[in-house]
């Protein structure tokens, strides 16, 4: 091999290094809670959280099914929100009729919390079972849990 070929392969092989060094520093470093709140429409909900029973639960603990390769497709998949960040078209509240509302499983909540067969107070009786026979998840009712109100503004 000629001493010119070996030197562009040590400089494509250093280039390709340093930017999979970089891509992993980013995935790990857009992992903390902290760069969720760099977008202001997450400002409300990030200091929600912050305040909340979940905040020693990082984002992804809720938001990211646990696997190594769901890890690297979700960053992928969030850089969809750049694109709503930029064009103001993000969705705000999390609430019941929510993209995340109606697709977030279940299995998310199940491993930490435990449904109730039955909840009951002076004006209701909740049967969770049969609400998640019919199709409606956790995060239907319950996602305001970590990201509710905070300082009298509802996130």
């Amino acid at each position: 091999m000629k001493s010119g070929s070996r030197r562009l392969l040590v400089i494509v092989g250093s280039v390709i290094v340093v930017v999979v060094a970089l891509l992993v520093t980013a995935m790990f470093a857009t992992s903390n809670p902290r760069f969720c709140n760099t977008c202001h429409e997450m400002n409300s909900g990030y200091n929600a959280w912050r305040v909340s029973f979940h905040s020693k639960v990082d984002c992804e603990a809720c938001y990211l099914n646990p696997r190594p390769v769901n890890f690297v497709i979700s960053k992928v998949q969030a850089l969809s929100e750049v694109y709503y960040h930029f064009t103001n078209t993000y969705q705000k509240p999390i609430n019941k009729d929510s993209q995340l509302s109606k697709t977030m499983p279940s299995s998310v909540c199940t491993p930490c919390h435990k449904p109730p067969a039955r909840v009951t107070t002076k004006t209701l009786i909740f049967v969770h079972p049969q609400h998640l026979e019919e199709g409606l998840t956790c995060a239907y009712c319950h996602n305001r849990i970590s990201h509710g109100v905070f300082n009298g503004y509802r996130t």
